[in-house]
């Protein structure tokens, strides 16, 4: 009579591996929202560095406009600077 060698799984190595499993499904659904807030925290850098390059390059072309005239895109007044019109304490911009 034969003799077949099994070529199975144990139940321990199994439940090991089920283990193993479930641990590092756990790791990265405790890493999702931490991750979801630097997505979000990225996307507000990117708009924040968008708008400060708008009113940099608007101020940067006010300045050479004749006096008594304002830039059209944010009515910034290069004699009086940032602070002609926009008022940056209503509003926080986080960098």
């Amino acid at each position: 009579m034969r003799r077949f060698k099994s070529s199975a799984f144990s139940l321990v190595e199994v439940t090991l591996a089920l283990g193993v499993a479930a641990v590092s499904l756990l790791i990265i659904a405790a890493m999702l929202p931490i991750s979801i807030k630097t997505n979000q925290a990225s996307a507000n850098q990117t708009v924040a560095n968008g708008i400060i390059s708008q009113i940099a390059d608007d101020l940067r072309a006010a300045a050479r406009l004749p006096p008594g005239q304002v830039s059209k895109q944010f009515s910034l007044d290069p004699s009086k600077g940032i602070k002609g019109r926009w008022d940056p304490t209503s509003q926080y911009i986080y960098f």
